[in-house]
């Protein structure tokens, strides 16, 4: 007898948890940044990504759609960032001109390759297929409204859970990230990540995941639709029971946040709630959108003003030394701008930030600086300016995709929701620091975005209809 094949479905779900795996378990080994977890994971991508490319040509062809439109756009965009980069670790060209004058000004030897680091470039051209890739597999396989909600929960427990351990940590003592001895920041919460800033963003993206939990439950109880004597019991019942449940991973996220010490750290987190919860409240408002937003923002101002009082005293101290800490900021944009004008029009290469930066450096910056502390003017140093605004570009095209669900989906909104306050956290976020260039968050990112997309396609018919 011929041997069976998996089933269809079976299949379907094996895409789906992987993707999930690939898509958040880097997070959690110090953010994804080492080679030995970066390159393991790009195959794993490439090798679901043939699978479930395999599986899609298997059904029969199905119509355009708009999000179909914006993805595909995204990848084309996206995939010709990653041929520059490639070719800029791998391509070899006279070396006279102005790279040779370029050269001289950086203190390097004169490249044979378009990059100065022609092996982070390359390195970072994998990383960007990665990121891509597990985008592309969400949309694939996270298509059903069930998966969608499964997704999110997951990014929730993945963010409750480094922050649980961010929390013992500090309160234990340990100066350590994982296994490894922490060489920075002492004395406050760092997670699995060595940056505090970026792990204070890779919260804020899990608090905007239970928010949208949080919201549904709401309204699964159906409280809204009561009156008087029995409206008030069912939110007291829900409130003592379920309520505080799924209120405790969102203030773990909350206070490992303010543990982090990071300024912008904690104005990401508050500005992820605020879009989450108010863009759920607005969208499921019903006609009384003024008075519940009202409340809403009165409780994310409670909360927030409450937990600050209570262990905000690190961040507060921080932020009272703002305008020293902004100096030495601009101070580096305007050496890595300067870089950018004075270096070649195509750029150093992808990763090759240090490497360029250091004879552009005033007497001020002392430091060794590995990072420009803004992600595009550091990608337009490194790649020029037409790369770079491509990147953004193309990262842009699944936002929008992905946020289309607010509007055009009911029940799946906040999916939508969620993932368009993570990524509006982030981008901000990185105009002073560089949380999208750190593999766990983008890859959390991608797998978000990808899966609000789906979830907001015209072809994904399970999420189409209304009701709670």
């Amino acid at each position: 007898m011929p041997l069976k094949t998996a089933s269809p479905d079976i299949l379907d779900r094996i895409l789906f948890w992987s993707t999930l795996l690939l898509g958040l378990g880097p997070a959690l080994l110090f953010a994804g940044r080492p080679l030995w977890v970066i390159m393991p994971a790009a195959i794993a991508c490439g090798a679901l990504l043939s699978l479930a490319a395999t599986q899609r040509l298997r059904r029969p062809a199905s119509g355009w759609t708009l999000n179909g439109g914006l993805m595909a756009g995204a990848g084309a965009i996206w995939l010709a960032v990653i041929a520059y980069a490639l070719a800029q670790g791998t391509l070899t060209f006279s070396s006279g001109g102005l790279w040779a004058e370029t050269s001289a000004l950086t203190g390097q030897d004169v490249p044979s390759r378009r990059s100065f680091n022609p092996g982070a470039t390359l390195n970072g051209a994998v990383r960007l297929s990665l990121y891509g890739g597990v985008c592309l597999l969400a949309f694939w396989t996270c298509r059903g409204h069930r998966q969608g909600w499964m997704l999110l929960r997951a990014v929730a427990a993945i963010a409750t859970l480094a922050a649980v351990y961010a929390i013992i940590g500090r309160v234990l003592g340990w100066e350590t990230v994982l296994w490894r001895e922490k060489l920075y920041y002492a004395g406050f919460a760092t997670g699995p990540f060595e940056n505090r800033n970026t792990f204070a963003t890779f919260l804020a993206i899990g608090l905007a995941a239970n928010t949208a939990l949080f919201a549904r439950s709401i309204r699964n109880a159906a409280i809204h639709e009561l009156e008087g004597a029995e409206k008030f019991r069912q939110a007291l019942d829900f409130g003592t029971r379920q309520g505080i449940l799924l209120a405790l991973p969102m203030l773990a996220i909350l206070a490992a946040g303010l543990m982090t010490g990071s300024r912008a750290g904690f104005a990401a987190i508050a500005l992820a709630i605020t879009i989450t919860a108010l863009t759920i409240t607005i969208r499921w408002a019903a006609g009384r959108s003024r008075v519940r937003v009202l409340g809403v923002l009165a409780i994310i101002v409670a909360v927030l003003g409450g937990l600050w009082l209570l262990g905000g005293g690190q961040t507060a101290e921080r932020a009272a030394n703002l305008e020293a800490s902004a100096t030495v900021r601009l101070e580096l944009y305007n050496d890595t701008s300067r870089a950018i004008a004075k270096g070649p029009s195509g750029g150093y290469g992808l990763g090759a930030f240090p490497e360029a930066i250091h004879a552009y450096k005033s007497s001020m910056l002392v430091n060794d600086w590995r990072r420009a502390h803004n992600s595009y003017l550091e990608l337009a140093l490194e790649v020029g300016w037409p790369v770079a605004v491509s990147a953004f570009l193309a990262v842009a095209l699944v936002a929008v995709a992905a946020a289309r669900g607010i509007w055009t989906r009911y029940r799946s909104a906040p999916i939508s929701a969620a993932a368009t306050a993570g990524v509006v956290a982030a981008a901000l976020h990185s105009l002073v620091d560089f949380p999208l260039q750190e593999p766990g968050i983008a890859m959390t990112l991608a797998l978000l975005l990808g899966a609000a997309a789906a979830q907001a396609d015209g072809r994904n018919q399970s999420a189409q209809s209304g009701g709670g």
